[in-house]
């Protein structure tokens, strides 16, 4: 997709987001039970294979960010929102190894896009090369929602994130996390592992150990931007046996 034009719903100028300069220490969610191995491999490929929308395409490669990430905030969220949002950029810098660079309107144009808007304008948002029709699904059930875009079929350059203003802090928080990861080259729902971010059935605000294994799994430089779905699951069973091994239990 080419790169889409900037969303015209907002009502306060672009905030940039500076964290490189913020720590905090890295925590996981609370105990869950320790998957297999072959569940943990086959969450990945149902979260980075497939698709959740019949109108989005499944990936066939590996297909992931190689970043910097530079990030900007339109709309009118509340400082509370802005602190959840650095406090998972941080996490995911940690875990995939991107790097976070400065918005320069002359030079460098933001790539990450995360609008705050009401219930009722976001399946009005305009996406250049986005079809309405897939805008209104996405919107459907008025939670958040993510676009990614690729300059080619294995690296993604470009994301849109929407999310409802109106909803609970809480949920807000989920959806930041959930939506943000998604973007980032794990576009799928799934239910195999519990509780997960991944899961439409839990709202964790945290990633838990299992997640951290997927996304750390997708980003090691051993599965490298292209690799075959076949291929991929392999080479990805070593990563993860090792993640598995080296982690703490809880």
């Amino acid at each position: 997709m080419t790169w889409p034009a900037p969303l015209k719903c907002v009502a306060r100028p672009l905030l940039a987001l500076s964290i490189i300069a913020l720590a905090s220490p890295w925590g996981l969610a609370s105990a869950q039970t320790r998957p297999t191995i072959d569940k943990l491999v086959a969450t990945f490929d149902d979260v980075v294979f497939g698709a959740e929308f019949e109108a989005t395409p499944r990936s066939n490669v590996i297909a992931k960010w190689s970043g910097p990430l530079r990030v900007s905030v339109k709309g009118q969220p509340k400082d509370h929102h802005i602190s959840y949002l650095r406090a998972h950029l941080r996490s995911i810098i940690d875990l995939t190894g991107l790097e976070m660079a400065p918005v320069d309107d002359q030079t460098a144009k933001e790539n990450v896009t995360i609008a705050f808007v009401p219930a009722s304008q976001m399946s009005k948002v305009k996406v250049a090369t986005v079809d309405p029709k897939l805008i209104q699904t996405l919107a459907g059930p008025q939670s958040c929602y993510f676009l990614s875009f690729r300059e080619t079929p294995d690296e993604i350059s470009r994301s849109v994130i929407v999310v409802n203003k109106e909803r609970t802090a809480r949920a807000i928080n989920h959806c930041l996390l959930e939506e943000v990861l998604q973007s980032l080259g794990l576009p799928n729902d799934s239910d195999l592992i519990r509780p997960s971010v991944f899961s439409d059935l839990d709202n964790p605000t945290q990633l838990t150990r299992s997640d951290e294994i997927l996304v750390r799994a997708l980003y090691d430089p051993r599965l490298k931007v292209g690799t075959p779905r076949e291929e991929a699951l392999v080479v990805v069973r070593t990563i993860i046996e090792e993640l598995d091994a080296s982690l703490p239990p809880e």
